[in-house]
């Protein structure tokens, strides 16, 4: 009877020796196959836990580059629109300084009002330019509408002064686009009731007209304000650079910032193939001598020891 309960004891002992083993075994195996340590959340709770916070950020990280590319993209199209506008609102100038001359016909400044005519013109397609998908760059959020869609009339600006803006960054800084009337607001013109409003296009229009019927007067005020609005037009194309800036140096940090995250994920759930291969060969080799011994020790009884 004791003979057979330690049998039996033995086999059973046996069977979950080589069952672990096997186990230990195919679990080796399987994260060879996968290259990682972890084949599932239950084998280390915590580890797993880590790993799922290192991922969200990656997943940030990732967001956050690809608004900042949103961005960069809008503002390297206002950038060409406005370097164009800046040099036409210099020719207006010029056109006006040359218009001053007592000694210019009305043919002289018929003619210069027919260049500013298709200046005005180039003016108008440059405010209301729109990005690769359609949308109108200098409108602020409202995208789907001309921002200056009446210009032609002198009209004002029509789009909204809201930035696209991203704040939440690595390092806390903002950056943004630019709407409208950071770079085509108008100016403020002596008036009866005093300081008056008169939108961008106003002032070109005024200036049109009055090449058009040689109203010399308004032709010399023009060139105050045309270098006016030119500033305004360069002051916004600096803040344009200012944003690349810092744009390319918030891409940068998240580069740098995903760079670690990458990292320090891959050493915490990367397997370390050449130790696992080794962790593998120890355990097949533990399973064969393990059952080469079983099956050794299985065939002996008393009388093959008594022999």
């Amino acid at each position: 009877m004791v003979d057979k309960v330690s049998t039996r004891m033995f086999f059973d002992s046996s069977a979950k020796l080589f069952a672990r083993i096997q186990n230990e075994a195919a679990r080796t195996q399987a994260q060879l196959s996968t290259g990682l340590q972890l084949l599932k959340p239950s084998d280390e709770p915590e580890k797993a836990v880590t790993v799922n916070r290192i991922n969200s950020a990656i997943s940030r990280q990732d967001s956050i580059e690809k608004a900042l590319g949103v961005i960069k993209t809008r503002l390297s199209a206002q950038e060409v629109s406005l370097r164009g506008v800046s040099d036409m609102m210099a020719r207006l100038k010029e056109l006006a300084i040359q218009a001053s001359n007592d000694t210019y016909s009305t043919q002289q400044l018929q003619a210069l009002a027919e260049e500013a005519i298709g200046i005005r013109a180039s003016l108008t397609a440059a405010a209301n330019a729109r990005d690769e998908l359609g949308g109108y760059l200098f409108a602020g959020t409202r995208t789907g509408a001309a921002p200056f869609a009446s210009a032609g009339n002198g009209g004002g600006y029509e789009g909204d002064s809201t930035r696209t803006t991203l704040s939440d960054l690595t390092n806390g800084e903002t950056v943004s686009t630019q709407p409208g009337t950071d770079v085509f607001g108008g100016l403020k013109r002596p008036g009866d009731a005093g300081l008056e409003k008169i939108s961008f296009f106003q002032s070109v229009d005024e200036f049109v007209s009055a090449l058009e019927s040689g109203d010399r007067s308004n032709v010399q005020r023009a060139i105050g304000e045309m270098d006016e609005l030119g500033q305004s037009v360069n002051l916004g194309l600096a803040n344009l650079g200012a944003r690349q800036v810092a744009i390319d140096r918030q891409q940068s940090l998240v580069s740098e910032t995903r760079l670690r995250l990458q990292e320090t994920l891959s050493n915490t759930q990367d397997l370390d193939y050449a130790s696992a291969v080794t962790k593998l060969n120890q355990q097949m080799l533990a399973l064969e001598s393990g059952m080469n011994s079983f099956a050794k020790l299985s065939q002996l009884n008393l009388f093959s020891i008594l022999r």
